[in-house]
């Protein structure tokens, strides 16, 4: 009895997670909550059991959702789009009021826009590091290429824990500047997210020729089948992807090919790296 009992739980729970997943805002927030019930209330094998077509990194990403404690009081703000409230619920009250205040958050707000909020976050990061230390030396440069040659010359110096090199002091530059880094970076990591799933495939097709003695053919439709939706990634061509635009659902393939592959990052994780190293 008790068991029957448990699975028309997990029913219960599928059925109103799927019924408000997608409807709204209200809606995703309300199956964001359902999931927190449900994981609070059926044992982990119950919960693993719901019939929700969300892998588990997606499932995390949406009890932080619900968790996400600032979302309830401003709904007329916020995006329709799960993926880009995961972002948003990285931000701590301060950085999130200060950006409902500003209008950075509004309906129509895209994941690309979430993620240069915290990008920004960086930046704010590094200037908070740095507002105690002396500057000793300013230089002036005419242009934005000029600007990136000296930081060029000046990156090569070997690192010290004491002094900063300050690459967003260019007086009226630096929002411009920012832009430029974030853009790159953008791109660069993207090639390194994408980079790790090509190197997934080339890692898998070596131990499946290796391990069962198969054709480079046979290894390939072994790993199509087993992968399928790692090779249906590959098979849109690398440098396709790269280009492709920076859209949500540009990120969100990506990311769901990461999650596939095991991997613990997500193609945003990519582009912070390479912003913070630039």
């Amino acid at each position: 009895m008790n068991n029957l009992f448990k699975s028309n739980e997990v029913l219960e729970f599928s059925s109103g997670i799927m019924s408000a997943w997608n409807r709204s805002v209200e809606g995703i927030l309300e199956a964001c909550h359902l999931l927190i019930k449900a994981k609070a209330l059926l044992k982990n094998d119950e919960f693993q059991s719901l019939n929700i077509p969300f892998s588990k990194r997606t499932v995390n990403r949406l009890l932080s959702i619900g968790n996400y404690p600032f979302f309830a009081t401003h709904v007329s703000h916020l995006p329709q789009s799960w993926g880009t409230l995961y972002v948003l619920s990285r931000l701590d009250v301060n950085e999130f009021q200060a950006a409902i205040k500003k209008g950075s958050i509004y309906p129509g707000m895209t994941r690309n826009e979430a993620n240069y909020l915290l990008l920004e976050k960086a930046v704010s990061r590094q200037r908070k590091e740095t507002q105690n230390m002396i500057k000793v030396v300013s230089i002036y440069v005419k242009n934005d290429d000029d600007a990136e040659l000296v930081l060029k010359k000046l990156k090569s110096i070997p690192k010290s824990d004491n002094f900063y090199i300050d690459n967003n002091s260019y007086a009226n530059r630096v929002d411009r500047l920012n832009s430029k880094r974030i853009k790159s970076a953008s791109k660069k990591g993207r090639k390194k997210a994408i980079d790790a799933i090509y190197h997934f495939r080339f890692e898998k097709l070596k131990d499946l020729r290796a391990n069962q003695n198969l054709t480079v053919k046979s290894a390939n439709r072994k790993f199509n089948e087993t992968w399928g939706e790692v090779a249906d990634f590959i098979e849109a061509g690398k440098r396709s992807m790269i280009d492709f635009p920076f859209s949500e659902n540009a990120e969100n393939m990506i990311d769901t090919t990461l999650s596939c592959i095991g991997s613990d990052k997500t193609e945003f994780d990519f582009i912070r790296e390479c912003f913070e190293c630039m």
